[in-house]
């Protein structure tokens, strides 16, 4: 394999797994980073999975740190892990070949304040790898549009324009229209649900569903 080629192959890698589903992303709605998008932490091993192979086989981490800190400001405790993640280079099925080093550092709190007092989170260093994996996935690709802010999910995606979600949906004619095109010509709708990042046609925006159905009727010679 060229430089050329290696670097091709690894684009296409990079990139398989840029934007999550729907049900992976939800919105953050408090706190410092109030209007970001929170990734699901199982989808991110799932795609990991999918994309190279179970972990062990496929894909695989160590963790090579592990910290505690007190808060002393407020009385808690929060552990930092830091993970290398490396994948399989699947051109030598036969060897395990590792490539790649992603760095990912993850935290949380094992001791929180509330108002009712202290607790203590039993699930604070579980909670702390899956976030040390998932930032370690980004190297690879996992996630990439979302972290560039180029992704766009049905909950921001009427921001810019100041439309709510309820205005800009496509109507229930542009609806039926698409169903039946998609029915008429035997057109499979996961293209247009890709295209989108929607999990279903009732998703789409008016300008989405009007640009579907012409590309339909373009590509039939329906006019």
């Amino acid at each position: 394999m060229t430089k050329e080629e290696a670097i091709k192959q690894t684009n296409e890698w990079f990139m398989k797994n840029a934007n999550p589903p729907q049900d992976a992303i939800k919105p953050i709605t408090g706190g410092r980073l109030k209007g970001k998008s929170d990734i699901n932490p199982q989808w991110r091993i799932q795609a990991l999975t999918e994309q190279y192979g179970i972990c062990g086989v496929g894909w695989a981490y160590e963790i090579k740190e592990k910290e505690y800190i007190d808060v002393p400001a407020t009385g808690e405790k929060m552990v930092f892990i830091t993970v290398h993640l490396f994948i399989r280079d699947w051109n030598f099925p036969d060897e395990y070949k590792w490539i790649g080093n992603g760095i990912g550092i993850g935290g949380d709190f094992v001791i929180r304040k509330e108002k009712d007092g202290y607790y203590a989170n039993d699930e604070g260093l579980q909670m702390a790898l899956t976030d040390a994996i998932g930032k370690a996935a980004k190297v690879f690709g996992i996630a990439n549009n979302v972290y560039r802010g180029k992704f766009e999910t049905k909950y921001n995606r009427h921001e810019s324009n100041g439309e709510s979600a309820t205005d800009n949906k496509a109507s229930e004619k542009q609806l039926g229209l698409l169903k039946s095109l998609l029915t008429k010509y035997k057109f499979n709708a996961e293209s247009i649900l890709k295209r989108y990042n929607a999990t279903s046609l009732e998703e789409l925006t008016k300008a989405q569903a009007s640009e579907s159905i012409n590309a339909i009727k373009k590509a039939t010679g329906e006019q």
